[in-house]
């Protein structure tokens, strides 16, 4: 009984984690009255589903580098949950080249 309690809880704990992770790229904020999108290689991901996150970066209007972790919806293209995330200096989003050219094909063409 007990073993089956600890698989049982192992398992629920892997489940809760297994679609956590950390996407990296350009984080546009076009708040208030906007929205908070991170464009990484792969889409772009909505922030702020469920409202501005606590635990999200601060970051200004405009586009920014960073990272931001959390759970995902990979039909929805949208953060479930954030745990943290990290600005970066705009040049490391920018001498990602698959992410540039990735980023202007979703909204410059």
């Amino acid at each position: 009984m007990k073993r089956t309690l600890v698989t049982a809880l192992l398992l629920a704990t892997l489940s809760i984690t297994a679609h956590a992770e950390m996407r990296c790229g350009i984080i546009t904020n076009t708040l208030p009255g906007g929205e908070l999108t991170l464009d990484d290689r792969d889409a772009a991901w909505q922030l702020d589903a469920n409202g501005v996150p606590d635990k999200m970066p601060d970051t200004n209007r405009g586009e920014q580098c960073g990272c931001v972790t959390g759970t995902t919806d990979p039909k929805t293209h949208a953060f479930t949950g954030i745990t943290g995330g990290q600005l970066k200096p705009m040049k490391v989003c920018d001498a990602d080249k698959k992410l540039t050219q990735a980023f202007k094909a979703r909204y410059h063409q």
